[in-house]
């Protein structure tokens, strides 16, 4: 159910330039990856789009985070920005 709900915000973010950000999304979980600074706009977007398609957003769930300082978990997996040598 979730990608019948979620596939228009997929097109949405990957396919319009204009956002500079990309969604990466398993089911009803996903990460907005943005540049610093294009959080706040992009957050608020997201949760205009889901209250239109009268969906819930966890907002426990939900953090932004810069990943070039800190791991977040997606799916289980912890992520990280590490740099190679």
């Amino acid at each position: 159910m979730a990608n019948l709900y979620l596939n228009s915000l997929d097109h949405a973010v990957n396919e319009n330039p204009v956002h500079d950000a990309k969604l990466v999304r398993y089911a009803d979980d996903f990460v907005l990856l943005c540049r610093p600074g294009k959080s706040g706009p992009l957050y608020e977007r997201l949760k205009r789009y889901l209250e239109a398609k009268k969906l819930k957003h966890n907002e426990t769930k939900t953090r932004v985070v810069d990943s070039r300082r800190e791991s977040f978990c997606f799916l289980g997996f912890e992520l990280s920005n590490r740099r190679s040598v």
